[in-house]
Formats: structure tokens, C-alpha cells, sequence
């Protein structure tokens, strides 16, 4: 309560300072220029105050659309599910000083995971070995276990659902000593799969999906309601049976997002990407004004 007290004081004192400058949410967002500017006319202390509320939303929010597959950065690899050629790649172009040739070739990218291949990936993580239900797959309380997760409350008018599993998979001996636990994973960092975006390649601290996320089902759970018959479709059956609702909003973010424009929160599956092979080094200025434009 007391931590919750201080962050309202300070979102309090904050709407003053910009209003006291002239900037007013009720009547539209400023630019980001023109907020930068302005809240030069505040005292250093109030400056410093304004400035890192703003820094730790940007960083809130590029973090939260990273995690749900909505950003979109410069070079990067390209992760999906499915990879393959919209159409046979086509000369674009050629180098008239050496009569080398440019090709386009456009793919479509589907990065979605239905619910049979994230039940795959669960099944692969229980060990053949481990049959007794008293032993745990995975040790320890104070990094999140591995499993089906779903949002507390509604995200952006959706209830999102997601796998998790732990980054470092350590021996029970090793999660049970806290030095240990400490030096290889000290902020028990998740690995999220999402119906709509796949694999995420931003890693999530335990407290962060801990404080957004319920535990729907974790990987000792599955194991135990699926006792010796550890086979795809008896597991997507059994989820079906015991958490219907969670299997069925998985089924759902999966069919909805096949498309290639995203909706408010949901991440679309699918993509195109042109790639250019061939002598190209002619073609940049066309690109940069291109994409410049």
C-alpha cells in the first residue's frame, strides 16, 4: 500500500508539472519535440522527475510490444513457424557495369504456434525417466515453473495466453542452492511462445510475468494428468478436458490473428518479406529514397 501511495503521489505531482507548462492529455497528446522543450521551463528536480516517468513508460512500452510481437525493429533475424515463397523469384534489375542480375524474392512468414505444436514442446520437456508423480520435473519457488500461463486481467480487451519455460534448465541439486540459482539465472528468466507471434526472442523476469500472468498448468501438472500416455493427442485432449477455456482461447488467438494486419491487441500471424539477392549495390540510393519517402 505504501509503495502504491508514493507511485500515485508521484503521477499527481507529474500532472502538474505539465500542466503547469501548458501540456494538457484532455485536449490531445503533445509531440514528443515539443515536450521536450517545455519541460526545460521546470526546476532541475522537476525535470529529472518528469523526464524519468517518461524514459520508464518508453521503455514499459517497447517492452510490452516486443513481448506481444508488435515491434518492429531494423535488422534482425527473421523466427517463424513457417517460411516459404509467395511466387518465383523475379529479375528486378541489373548492374550495367558488370550485367549482373537483381532478384526479389518475397516470402510469406507465418509465425503463429497452434495449440498441437505447443503441446509438442511441452511433451518434450518432461523426461522419459521421471514416472513418479512425487518427483518434480522442476525444483525450486522462486523462479516461475514452466507452463501455460494466462493474463490476471484483461490486456487491451483480450485475455492473453501464453507457454512458458524457464531459460536455464538446472538439476534439482543446483535450483535448491541459492548461490548457485543466483549465478546462473538471477532474475529466473522465462522463454514465451504465443499463439499469434511463436517463440519471442525478449526473455521475461519472473516478476514481471509473475505479476501479469497466472499459472494455468504447469509441466509436473501435465505430466501427472497424463500418466503413461505422454502422446500429442492425448495431451491437447486432456487440456481440452481440464482447462477448456484456456485451450479454447489459444485455438482462437491462433485462427484470429491468420492475417497480415494486426488488430488491437493481437499480433498478426503472418508477413511478407522481400529479399533482394544479386548485385544490389546499385539499387541502395533507389531504396533509401524508397523507404524515405
Amino acid at each position: 500500500e505504501e509503495e502504491q501511495n508514493r507511485r500515485l503521489f508521484v503521477l499527481c505531482e507529474v500532472k502538474m508539472c505539465l500542466a503547469s507548462i501548458g501540456i494538457d492529455p484532455a485536449n490531445g497528446l503533445a509531440e514528443v519535440k515539443v515536450f521536450l522543450n517545455r519541460i526545460a521551463a521546470l526546476i532541475v528536480a522537476k525535470q529529472n522527475l518528469v523526464f524519468s516517468l517518461f524514459t520508464s513508460t518508453l521503455d514499459d512500452i517497447l517492452s510490452e510490444a516486443k513481448t506481444t510481437g508488435e515491434f518492429e525493429g531494423s535488422v534482425e533475424d527473421v523466427r517463424a513457424t513457417n517460411i516459404e515463397l509467395s511466387a518465383k523469384p523475379e529479375q528486378i534489375s541489373s548492374d550495367h557495369a558488370s550485367g549482373a542480375f537483381t532478384t526479389l524474392a518475397i516470402f510469406h512468414i507465418d509465425r503463429g504456434c497452434s495449440f498441437d505444436n505447443v503441446a509438442q514442446t511441452a511433451l518434450f520437456m518432461i523426461p522419459d525417466t521421471t514416472t513418479s508423480k512425487d518427483v518434480d520435473t522442476e525444483g525450486g519457488t522462486s523462479i516461475a515453473r514452466s507452463g501455460f500461463y494466462i493474463s490476471k486481467n484483461r490486456i487491451i480487451g483480450r485475455f492473453l495466453v501464453l507457454f512458458a519455460e524457464r531459460k536455464f534448465r538446472l538439476s534439482p541439486e543446483e535450483d535448491s542452492d541459492a548461490t548457485i540459482r543466483m549465478d546462473y539465472d538471477p532474475l529466473g528468466l522465462m522463454v514465451l511462445t504465443r499463439p499469434n507471434t511463436g517463440k519471442n526472442p525478449c526473455e521475461k523476469p519472473t516478476d514481471d510475468l509473475l505479476r501479469k500472468y497466472r499459472l494455468v498448468s504447469s509441466i509436473d501438472d501435465i505430466k501427472n494428468f497424463l500418466e503413461n500416455n505422454r502422446t500429442n493427442e492425448h495431451m491437447v485432449k486432456k487440456m481440452i478436458e481440464i482447462h477448456g477455456v484456456f485451450t479454447q482461447v489459444w485455438i482462437d488467438t491462433y485462427n484470429n490473428s491468420n492475417k497480415f494486419k494486426s488488430e488491437v491487441g493481437l499480433a498478426a500471424r503472418n508477413s511478407k518479406l522481400g529479399m533482394m539477392t544479386g548485385s544490389v549495390l546499385h539499387c541502395l540510393p533507389a531504396l533509401e529514397s524508397s523507404v524515405a519517402s
